[in-house]
């Protein structure tokens, strides 16, 4: 019977896992798949909080624990990219043994649109206390993509 049970609780959660993704809200009623390790090296995501504006658009994108040397926003019409290195380095002392660690490298990015094309010139990106904010402003005329810097 409870083998019955898990196979159950497989297909379902097989089922979820397809239609919304792996995140961990997307099936908070079911069992965790895979062993601790292979939930732990997932990619990371990248939380996003967009409101408009008169003017534009503020989106808030949350990247604890990035430099901003190594984030990337690249505008065009009303297109907008993200992009970030993640890496998490340890420090390994004389005599000691590290058991396990949670330390993970790579990449995350979000591409998205917006209902209005944006004017690039005037918009801005800046990043503060793992916080990138930018500031994109609606377009009046055409003008060729451009990649923001980071302040």
């Amino acid at each position: 019977m409870f083998d019955d049970m898990q196979k159950m609780m497989q297909r379902m959660q097989s089922l979820m896992d397809n239609s919304f993704g792996e995140a961990p809200l997307a099936r908070p009623f079911l069992l965790p798949s895979g062993n601790v390790e292979s939930r732990l090296t997932k990619t990371p995501s990248m939380a996003l909080h967009v409101v408009e504006k008169p003017e534009g658009y503020e989106v808030q994108a949350e990247l604890p624990g990035v430099k901003k040397d190594d984030i990337k926003v690249e505008v065009h019409d009303n297109q907008v990219a993200i992009s970030a290195r993640t890496a998490s380095q340890q420090e390994k002392k004389e005599g000691e043994r590290i058991i396990y660690s949670e330390r993970t490298e790579g990449q995350v990015s979000r591409r998205f649109t917006l209902p209005v094309e944006l004017d690039e010139s005037k918009s801005e990106a800046r990043f503060d206390n793992g916080v990138l904010t930018l500031s994109l402003v609606k377009r009046n005329g055409t003008v060729g993509p451009r990649q923001l810097s980071v302040s």
